[in-house]
């Protein structure tokens, strides 16, 4: 048996915003119909699909600030032009930064609704 991993569903208030966010600044594509309850988008092997909360849980109080699932991206150069763009667009990132002994730049960010993602390239 071959297990692959596919990607990440994210149960999210605005499926519309949220499909925007991530083809416009991490290159995913909408691979299904548009539709304000689920929408599949791709980025070469990797699949994000975005899923209307129900009911109960669409609230302005209720965000993902306080989450344990960071979606990780990895890109061959160009970090500080994108985190430049971020910061353009009001999106709340993090400094750019690395340590010793360890291979990537990275900063941190979250999405328009508090879903935390990480941007990283190798040094």
């Amino acid at each position: 048996m071959t297990i692959q991993y596919k990607g990440i569903i994210l149960f999210v208030q605005q499926v519309q915003e949220l499909a925007l966010f991530y083809t416009r600044y991490f290159g995913y594509q909408i691979t299904s119909p548009q539709d304000d309850n689920w929408m599949l988008l791709t980025n070469g092997n990797a699949e994000l699909g975005l899923h209307r909360m129900g009911e109960d849980f669409l609230s302005p109080e209720l965000t993902n600030s306080e989450t344990n699932t960071k979606l990780l991206f990895e890109i061959n150069d160009g970090i500080e032009d994108l985190h430049t763009i971020l910061l353009q667009s009001n999106t709340e990132i993090g400094a750019i930064k690395s340590w010793d002994n360890y291979p990537y730049l990275l900063f941190d960010g979250k999405d328009p609704e508090g879903n935390v993602f990480q941007v990283r390239q190798p040094k």
